[in-house]
């Protein structure tokens, strides 16, 4: 993510946290990296969302097939 450098942000799970998982970078001032972990797949499709600096992004995964 990208801010100014003396901006703080935080980054969560949301909605749908049974398989979301932020790995690093829940937290930190100016850019930065947020990686995270989507669990596979063995039932029907779902979504969730992160709020990452107050943006939501949603997190859609189809049914494995």
């Amino acid at each position: 993510m990208s801010t100014a450098s003396h901006c703080t942000w935080t980054a969560s799970v949301t909605t749908g946290g049974s398989f979301l998982t932020i790995v690093s970078g829940s937290s930190g001032t100016g850019g930065g990296t947020v990686e995270v972990r989507v669990d596979r797949n063995k039932g029907s499709a779902r979504s969730g969302t992160l709020t990452i600096a107050g943006k939501v992004v949603t997190i859609n995964q189809a049914a494995e097939g």
